[in-house]
């Protein structure tokens, strides 16, 4: 994968914007923003440094750039995506200043799933403005005093299993955190902001966004390579994930390498 980016805008209103980004395997320099950046993280892996230290983000999670605050970005292998919604503090209607300064990150926790139906609003053509302004609000109110998730010990062993089997059910599961499927399966989701199976949904996504943006196989069996059951299955999850197709994805990366 190139180290090009493809910004594809999705709502602009008078004092805000939102865009979904696609990023190649890339270095930035250090760099700021003149207004408030919210990125909600979709997809891949990003190292992010910045004077609040240096965090690495490959999960749900919600990343603010408070204006003038300095950061620098290395993008992984597989690429990184993600929705930067752009807002002039006037358009949010702050009773005061912004309470976030810096770059703050939230990664997993009750935060990450409020990132993620933050997205998926400013991804929706039937939500006012209005409707939109006041979901940022919140967001940026209930991040602004949210503390990080507690780290099961077992996590990163979860994750790693399904990242290599992304089929193993929550009862195949469950003997590695020493608990039950059920309690398993709403531990994970409160520590990471997503569920098993999200999670192996976007693994598999992950997979063969990166395949075919980097091969020329087959969609079939790029499809089966990732894990999927077929290639109608690799079409519903890719819509479900990114809201595109894997054509469409396939598409972009004369984008990302040309």
């Amino acid at each position: 994968m190139g180290s090009r980016r493809i910004k594809a805008e999705i709502r602009n209103f008078s004092g805000a914007t939102a865009s979904r980004i696609i990023s190649g395997l890339a270095e930035d320099r250090p760099h700021h923003h003149e207004w408030p950046v919210l990125s909600i993280h979709l997809l891949g892996e990003m190292t992010k440094f910045s004077d609040d230290g240096e965090v690495v983000i490959s999960s749900p999670s919600a990343i603010f750039h408070a204006p003038g605050a300095s950061h620098a970005n290395i993008v992984g292998e597989r690429g990184c995506e993600q929705i930067d919604i752009v807002f002039d503090p006037a358009w949010l209607r702050l009773e005061s200043s912004s309470p976030l300064n810096g770059v703050p990150c939230w990664i997993g926790g009750t935060t990450a799933l409020a990132a993620r139906a933050l997205a998926r609003l400013w991804s929706s053509r039937n939500a006012s403005e209005e409707e939109l302004r006041r979901s940022t609000k919140s967001f940026l109110r209930l991040a602004a005093t949210a503390t990080p998730p507690r780290q099961p010990q077992w996590l990163p062993n979860i994750i790693e299993k399904i990242r290599r089997h992304p089929n193993l059910t929550a009862a195949e599961l469950a003997p590695i955190a020493g608990c039950r499927p059920e309690w398993l399966t709403q531990a994970f989701r409160a520590a990471t902001g997503e569920g098993l199976a999200e999670l192996s949904m976007r693994l598999r996504v992950e997979r063969a966004a990166f395949r075919l943006r980097t091969t020329e196989w087959r969609a079939a069996d790029v499809a089966l390579e990732a894990g999927f059951c077929d290639q109608s299955h690799m079409n519903r999850c890719f819509r479900q994930v990114l809201e595109r197709t894997p054509l469409q994805v396939r598409a972009e990366s004369a984008q990302l390498t040309g």
